[in-house]
């Protein structure tokens, strides 16, 4: 176990060598007395009793004594199989058992895992939030409150996606203290912060900083958890300089009112300790995450729109005609999902969700999160250049949901066939022959497929694949190869232009732009 302080280890062999005889006290000469006074110096000028030094310092001594009778400590237990020596019988039979030295493979045993992580309690009754992560293969898990009391708890459920889980004491007598959840939708950059968990061990330990940015998008590898219980995908994080460590998953990122506003959850660190980088998930979506897994019996209900999203960079958003990139593309609207009802079409850019601005794709999927269906929402959106106000009727997504069930195929109007390809931009396509048609799944639309392209040219650096089918450039739509050779002719390639393309059942918005300076 860590242990912060450190013997020294001068002090330890003096200490032997009394202990020893080595050293004879009586033969020491005295040593003499000091006679020593401390100059207290000038007493410190006393601080007004308003002043806002003092007033901050009361504000963080209040969150910390409202707060961390709430915070606790999980300690999970897992078993897992590993490949080695579990005992010294296992290395005697790998050295000296019937197959000889090194002619065994090493043997499969079980050894026990332990990890510590934070988390906090949300009900009077035993409700805790924390981390996916930290509980992530728990087959047991024990809670430690500020007092140093201990209950045993079982996972109600976890999610992922979004690395929360909800665990709860096993306990149904006792009355626990609870925090209260503030609105993350509302915090701004540069507020106060203040993170309460259980670093390195160290239980119920504060820290403050500020809230550094908000909308972060971190990706959170499987394996990277506390305990190997995987990870999130991608997530629009609160970041904050408040210092977070190793064990500080899962406890709560509070605002200067003791309100919960995020659930701490990952760091930026070469080092494994904190440089002043944290990540936390917004209170708004780790509370509706844990009322679903509560709720409906450890399942989430997500809400959406039916619809794919990507980002806007700067070129496709003067594609677009917008001033700036901020906003989110809708690149396909699935037939019959709340999208289409409420007729959004691909190619609007959300520019607002509730009246509040939308940054970009993730930030627009991280809001429909805390967003139940039947819910119903107001997109500010754009069209053409034209701006209007949409109500949408949120559907509920699942697997089947989220799957394009693709567009009806028809023929090809003009009856034009060819090749065309592009050395300057690394693209070839053909049309779509019979031969082709034959191989590509039902509901594949016309248009000209992309055949190769070159790893180092323009084509790949826009994201284009081999098998995507271009269905437009710009405005215009595009029904033959020899057709979208004349347009890329036509078009300013070095500013680049706006492709839209079918790419395994769904479409999706990119921008070609050829290298020359």
């Amino acid at each position: 176990m860590f242990n912060p302080i450190r013997r020294s280890k001068k002090s330890v062999n003096l200490f032997a060598w009394i202990a020893a005889g080595s050293i004879s006290i009586s033969s020491l000469a005295p040593l003499p007395v000091l006679a020593l006074t401390l100059d207290q110096g000038v007493p410190p000028a006393q601080l007004p009793a308003n002043s806002a030094a003092l007033g901050l310092q009361n504000a963080f001594i209040d969150v910390a004594a409202k707060v961390s009778p709430a915070v606790v400590n999980i300690g999970s237990e897992w078993t897992e199989d590993v490949q080695g020596y579990g005992n010294m019988n296992d290395l005697f039979n790998f050295f000296y058992g019937q197959h000889g030295m090194g002619q065994q493979q090493n043997p499969i045993f079980k050894r026990k895992q332990r990890a510590l992580g934070s988390g906090f309690l949300v009900t009077s009754d035993g409700y805790i939030l924390t981390n996916a992560h930290v509980v992530g293969k728990a087959e047991k898990i024990t809670v430690t409150m500020q007092d140093g009391t201990t209950y045993p708890a079982k996972i109600i459920g976890k999610y992922d996606k979004v690395d929360i889980a909800v665990i709860k004491i096993v306990d149904g007598n006792k009355v626990f203290p609870h925090v209260v959840f503030g609105d993350s939708d509302n915090i701004k950059v540069g507020q106060w912060a203040v993170a309460i968990g259980n670093p390195f061990g160290l239980d119920h330990t504060v820290t403050t900083g500020v809230i550094s940015a908000k909308g972060r998008s971190v990706e959170i590898g499987e394996g990277e958890g506390e305990n190997g219980g995987g990870g999130s995908g991608v997530q629009n994080y609160i970041q904050t300089d408040a210092s977070i460590n190793p064990g500080n998953s899962g406890g709560p990122l509070c605002n200067i009112e003791g309100e919960v506003i995020g659930v701490n959850s990952a760091i930026y660190s070469q080092s494994g300790g904190s440089v002043g980088i944290g990540f936390a998930v917004p209170s708004n979506t780790a509370r509706k995450t844990a009322e679903d897994l509560v709720n409906n019996n450890g399942k989430i209900v997500r809400a959406g729109l039916g619809a794919v999203v990507q980002s806007l960079s700067p070129a496709m958003a003067k594609s677009f005609g917008l001033s700036s990139n901020q906003g989110a593309l809708l690149s396909d609207i699935n037939a019959g999902s709340a999208a289409e009802k409420a007729g959004l079409k691909a190619g609007d850019v959300v520019l607002a969700f509730n009246g509040s601005p939308i940054t970009d794709s993730g930030d627009l999927v991280s809001r429909l999160y805390t967003y139940h269906p039947r819910d119903i929402i107001t997109l500010t959106i754009q069209r053409n250049g034209i701006q209007s106000d949409v109500p949408v009727t949120l559907q509920q997504l699942d697997e089947a949901a989220l799957e394009k069930k693709g567009e009806g195929a028809g023929d090809n109007p003009n009856g034009l066939s060819g090749q065309g390809q592009s050395e300057a931009l690394g693209l070839a396509y053909e049309d779509q022959t019979p031969d082709i048609r034959s191989q590509l799944p039902a509901g594949t639309p016309t248009g000209p497929m992309v055949t190769q392209v070159d790893p180092q040219g323009p084509a790949a650096a826009s994201g284009l694949q081999h098998g995507d089918i271009i269905l437009k450039l710009g405005n215009s739509p595009v029904v033959s190869s020899n057709q979208l050779t004349v347009l890329l002719k036509k078009s300013d390639l070095k500013s680049g232009v706006r492709l839209f393309v079918w790419r395994n059942g769904e479409t999706l918005y990119t921008i070609l732009q050829s290298g020359d300076e």
